[in-house]
């Protein structure tokens, strides 16, 4: 009896791992799961400080008060082109020139901002890139007094980035900045390219598991004007993100395979061109 009870129990047992398995790998071949529930939003809050560096063949023929000179002078030349020259001189009629941009140089004046983005899974194929867009909102802020110099929007713009990115641990987000606000004055309309270097965690890339390096420190980069038709992007600043929480904001890539790709047809319906005449234009 007690045999038959063993090789009952294991019967049960192999019937049992059987089934399991089957319910796994039926689910591997199966996509069902739809593509919306793949998208992965998230906000972040961070700080920024202004970097002015020169590039100078040989440094130790220059005197200090000259690096100095010239460190005034590229630092104008690129808040002119991120704030716009009309607010660049709005903010110096307030502050003071000489004030203004020494405390810049020493790091008293930052960036604080904060910015929603979403990860949309591309729906065909093998999902092997993700859309990134997102909007946000930024404050130029003295460290000391607590006075917002200026304020405006960042819009992450749209485009695809492939999965390796996350694995090589590094994204080069690109975004638009609008300056919106000068305190006390009129403020000129103005918008900057801008590139965000961004660093994940990629240790556990194994198991398709990421995240935002939130003890790294992060890079802005302006374009810069090189010659009549080209332009270089520039470092001009040093990011670092809010950790608070970091451990919630896991990006986990595993289980692709039962997400839904038969979206070709739907695709291109919706991506249709516009018609001829129909009201509306794209936001830049």
């Amino acid at each position: 009896m007690d045999r038959f009870k063993h090789r009952f129990s294991t019967a049960i047992f192999i019937t049992v791992v059987a089934s399991l398995y089957t319910l796994v790998a039926g689910c591997t071949l199966i996509k069902v799961v739809p593509i919306q529930l793949a998208r992965i939003s998230q906000m972040e809050s961070y700080t920024q400080t202004f970097d002015i560096d020169i590039e100078t063949a040989d440094d130790s023929t220059i005197s200090d008060n000259k690096k100095h000179r010239l460190r005034v002078a590229e630092l104008d030349s690129v808040l002119i082109d991120l704030l716009g020259t009309n607010n660049w001189q709005h903010l110096k009629d307030l502050y003071g020139s000489a004030q203004l941009v020494n405390d810049f140089l020493d790091k008293k004046i930052v960036m604080k901002g904060h910015m929603i983005n979403t990860f949309y899974l591309d729906p065909v194929k093998e999902h092997e890139r993700v859309l990134i867009e997102g909007f946000g909102r930024f404050f130029i802020i003295h460290r000391e007094t607590g006075d917002i110099l200026l304020s405006g929007d960042a819009r992450i713009i749209p485009d695809y980035y492939p999965l390796t990115d996350f694995e090589e641990g590094l994204i080069k987000l690109k975004l638009m900045f609008y300056i919106t606000r000068i305190p006390k004055r009129n403020t000129s309309y103005h918008k900057t390219n801008i590139v965000y270097n961004i660093k994940f965690n990629n240790k556990f890339k194994e198991q398709k598991v990421y995240a935002i390096d939130y003890s790294a420190t992060h890079e802005m980069l302006l374009h810069r004007p090189l010659n009549n038709s080209n332009n270089k992007l520039q470092r001009i600043s040093s990011l670092y993100f809010d950790s608070r929480y970091a451990g919630a904001k896991l990006i986990d890539f595993n289980g692709l395979a039962v997400i839904k790709n038969n979206y070709d047809d739907m695709v291109r319906e919706f991506e249709k061109p516009r018609e001829a005449g129909s009201q509306g234009e794209q936001y830049e």
